[in-house]
């Protein structure tokens, strides 16, 4: 689904034949906090970014979130990104370790995510980075999606659909023609039946199994039916994934 901002998934061990020094030198820890110091930098605790991956991988935990380190798999550049809130608002790769903790160690400080991107060419943030760390995340992810020229096919619906203050409070999730909507703002989405979509000139609303539900030419129409059958109990969307939502009562 598009502009999600989903955490990437590390993957798995590389092959210790292929990257023999990394595992030698005490893993990807071990080779960053010799890379640190050598900067004059303490980073601090340091543990695995994932389980399955202990070797090959680092994470710093602040209370902006946790800045990920991973080895590619060849051991001579590592992927990093940072986690807010439960999504990505921050990456990167380098074959430096010590640029790395370099930024690890501003990001720790507190330098503004657009601060570090503007600093170092091989950190990408995009110009949503800033709202996306502290401000409502809701409210940025309509404003992106709203102006992302990739979205105009479907822009009517995104248009009415902001209009209506039920609608707006969710965070809205597109894919491909399908407009939906989620009860939170990470990945795993808790969306919401019914959602719209753009089929044609036509504007229609879909139930659980993509049952047709309406079908019209108005995209101001297929969104006031969409409002207007919404369950009770929706709504506003929660910061975090699926396993953030409540019951609803």
């Amino acid at each position: 689904m598009a502009a999600s901002h989903a955490e990437q998934d590390p993957g798995c061990e590389p092959d210790p034949a292929s990257c023999g020094d990394l595992f030698d030198e005490g893993g990807l820890i071990g080779r960053l906090e010799e890379a640190a110091a050598a900067e004059g930098i303490d980073l601090g605790r340091l543990l695995p970014a994932s389980a399955s991956m202990r070797l090959s991988s680092a994470s710093l935990r602040s209370e902006r979130g946790v800045f990920k380190v991973i080895s590619d798999p060849d051991a001579r550049h590592f992927t990093f990104w940072v986690v807010s809130r439960d999504i990505r608002v921050l990456g990167g790769r380098s074959g430096e370790l010590s640029l790395i903790a370099r930024v690890m160690d501003e990001w720790r400080s507190g330098l503004a995510l657009s601060r570090l991107g503007t600093r170092w060419k091989f950190v990408d943030v995009d110009m949503y980075a800033d709202e996306r760390e502290y401000g409502d995340l809701v409210a940025v992810h309509w404003r992106e999606i709203l102006e992302d020229a990739d979205f105009a096919d479907i822009r009517p619906l995104l248009v009415e659909a902001h209009a209506v203050p039920r609608l707006r409070n969710l965070y809205p999730v597109v894919s491909h023609d399908d407009l939906f909507f989620s009860r939170c703002t990470a990945p795993p989405y808790a969306l919401i039946e019914p959602h719209a979509r753009r089929r044609g000139e036509k504007f229609v609303v879909l139930g659980r199994g993509d049952d047709l539900l309406t079908e019209t030419s108005s995209a101001q129409s297929a969104i006031s039916y969409l409002a207007s059958i919404l369950p009770a109990g929706i709504g506003p969307a929660v910061i975090g994934d699926q396993s953030s939502v409540p019951d609803i009562e």
